[in-house]
């Protein structure tokens, strides 16, 4: 899953990554992120990413825990299927939205299926649906140890990788 968020979740003055001609100087994201936006580290941006936790940044991978999934209350079926998802893969905060919001990323034809399988919208702001959001979101942990000798965090993975998108 893509993970959008407010930019004040994000990581703050602090170095995260050395800085290098090859992310423009940039030390706010982590990996696998590759970049992040110009006004990540522009103190004179109100764009700029203000959040104190060094470890919220572009390319965090978020997941609940799965001893903590008992205990988020949703009641929708698409809130049950986005928890599922978040405790077994997690999700990556790729962007954050420039308000005071967050968001969710799908693929390209995924809100007219939503409709159909669902009869709600990806949009909302009240409802279930909604409140379902908010308690994901909130049960959301960094995984702190993702790193390329230990993709996901390390560990036994709670079910098998996703198949290649490009076999």
């Amino acid at each position: 899953l893509q993970l959008y968020a407010h930019e004040y979740y994000f990581g703050g003055p602090r170095k995260l990554n050395p800085p290098t001609s090859s992310n423009g100087g940039r030390t706010q994201y982590v990996w696998p992120a590759t970049g992040s936006d110009g006004y990540t580290w522009n103190d004179a941006s109100p764009l700029r990413y203000n959040g104190t936790n060094p470890y919220l940044a572009p390319g965090a991978l978020l997941a609940v825990p799965n001893e903590h999934a008992s205990t988020v209350n949703v009641t929708t079926a698409p809130g049950k299927r986005i928890l599922d998802a978040l405790v077994k893969y997690g999700g990556y905060l790729v962007d954050d939205t420039a308000c005071d919001c967050a968001a969710l990323g799908f693929q390209a034809g995924t809100r007219a299926a939503f409709a159909t399988a669902y009869n709600l919208t990806l949009d909302t702001h009240v409802g279930p649906w909604y409140d379902d959001l908010v308690r994901i979101f909130q049960a959301l942990h960094i995984v702190t140890n993702n790193a390329p000798v230990s993709v996901g965090g390390g560990g036994t993975p709670l079910a098998p990788p996703a198949p290649p998108l490009c076999p």
